[in-house]
């Protein structure tokens, strides 16, 4: 059984070879136990296989909040620790692939030259569409102005073929006159004047 005054929540612990963290996720189910209901993950000591504490990653209950992601270390099972190092097993290789600050500079300003890139590709982009914009613009204006011109030249047309038209009749009607004139002076009869 564990009881509040054995555990103490700790921001940060130095996990070296003493202290080894379990990778399968346990759940109390103790009625007595404080913390019944929680999941964690035992911390073990690595020489004597004893569970010297527990990383809650859910609390319920009696567990206060603030015990959630933390390791809590049982008291009377350590003998001494030491607060404040951050050192793991693996602490060397992510300090080498944490990046430098050269390397952010570096980063930073390509990223900056992307972006300025990008702009300028818009800027063009927006140019262009204006241009296309202005463009049609001009091409409906023609294309109004050829319509006006081809309803003139229809209007024109129909005019043309009513001219015609008439034309042809008079032509017609000056035709039959001079056939009747023709038959008229073939028979000796009396001449009559022809309408024009």
């Amino acid at each position: 059984m564990v009881s509040a005054s054995c555990l103490q929540p700790l921001t940060t612990l130095a996990v070296t070879d003493s202290i080894e963290q379990s990778v399968t996720e346990s759940v109390s189910h103790n009625t007595d136990d404080l913390d019944r209901g929680c999941s964690y993950l035992k911390l073990t000591c690595t020489r004597c296989g004893k569970l010297v504490g527990k990383r809650y990653t859910n609390v319920t209950g009696g567990v206060p909040i603030d015990f959630k992601d933390r390791f809590c270390l049982i008291r009377k099972e350590l003998q001494s620790f030491e607060v404040g190092t951050v050192a793991t097993k693996n602490t060397e290789s992510i300090l080498q692939n944490l990046p430098t600050c050269q390397s952010l500079q570096v980063e930073n300003a390509m990223m900056q030259k992307i972006l300025l890139l990008h702009k300028e590709l818009l800027a063009h982009q927006s140019e262009q569409i204006i241009q296309l914009e202005k463009r049609q613009t001009e091409l409906f204006t023609k294309i109004e102005e050829q319509n006006e011109t081809i309803k003139a030249l229809s209007q024109r047309q129909r005019k043309t073929e009513l001219v015609q038209t008439v034309i042809k009749q008079e032509q017609q009607e000056m035709e039959e006159n001079i056939a009747e004139k023709k038959k008229q002076s073939s028979k000796g009869g009396p001449q009559k004047r022809i309408r024009t």
